[in-house]
């Protein structure tokens, strides 16, 4: 009897760690690879591709790290070519009430399309399928953290390596428009926080009661901020591991940055233009 019990604890012990550590993976880790991994090598970037064709993604900006403070780095968007399916004779008819089904997550569509002949001769609307791919729409030369990528803590002028989401678009100079990201016109008011209640946060001071906060004024950040996006990099705020990771502009003859990634403004400004909610940013050695 002692003995089942045990085995019954030990069991009950064994699934509550198995819930709690499906709990507590990180962020898209249901899907996504460890890409910096040195077995992806050789496929990182196709793998990618593959991964976040069927994902809700629709624009890819891929930062490739070549070795000191340079790098590459290329925007994909995701179109779609549609198609319309050659009816088989061994197709059974759909009932009126059937509802196609679509696996989660996918994000290939079907949507009516032109009227199709039946095998009585009365028609039916067929169905355009809607298949995605990856389309380049940009690539260019980056500079990335003066000691290269791979950053650890404040301070060590590394770009850190990894996937994230774009947060925000925000600028000196007024808006190019976006592809359907909001974007923020900076005024003397706004900082990027280096203090520990708001480290790594985007900051009107007139919301806390106080003319300044430590950290960055972005106005100041001329022509480096003329137009920017923020990442998620260390998202949950701790203290001293990072802040102000950003895609901005670059200065001629500035090949480096203090963690972030730049790109001449030209190219900044297309980038903004073409970004959305749903843009990701993946830093990595090419």
């Amino acid at each position: 009897m002692r003995k089942n019990r045990n085995r019954v604890l030990y069991l009950a012990v064994i699934m509550c760690m198995l819930l709690l550590s499906c709990l507590f993976l990180p962020a898209g880790s249901a899907y996504a690879r460890n890409y910096a991994k040195k077995k992806y090598n050789k496929n990182r970037w196709t793998l990618i591709k593959k991964d976040f064709l069927k994902k809700d993604t629709d624009r890819l900006i891929l930062v490739k790290y070549k070795k000191g403070s340079k790098a590459t780095l290329e925007m994909w968007k995701k179109v779609y070519t549609e198609t319309v399916p050659e009816p088989t004779a061994a197709e059974p008819a759909a009932s009126e009430n059937a509802v196609a089904e679509t696996p989660a997550g996918s994000t290939e569509e079907t949507t009516p399309g032109a009227a199709a002949e039946t095998s009585d001769g009365t028609t039916s609307e067929a169905e355009v399928v809607r298949q995605p791919s990856w389309k380049k729409i940009l690539s260019c030369s980056a500079y990335v953290g003066l000691n290269g990528i791979n950053k650890v803590r404040e301070g060590d002028k590394k770009t850190p390596v990894g996937a994230f989401h774009i947060t925000m678009a925000f600028g000196i100079k007024k808006s190019p428009g976006t592809a359907g990201i909001s974007y923020t016109r900076l005024n003397k008011y706004y900082y990027w926080s280096g203090e520990r209640d708001t480290y790594n946060t985007f900051v009107d001071v007139r919301d806390l009661g106080r003319s300044s906060v430590a950290g960055e004024h972005l106005i100041s950040y001329k022509p480096f901020y003329n137009y920017s996006l923020a990442m998620d990099f260390n998202k949950k705020g701790v203290f001293k591991k990072g802040s102000a990771i950003f895609l901005h502009c670059t200065k001629p003859g500035r090949k480096y940055t203090a963690g972030c990634i730049a790109v001449a403004e030209k190219k900044m400004k297309k980038i903004v233009k073409n970004t959305t909610k749903k843009t990701m940013i993946f830093i990595y050695p090419k």
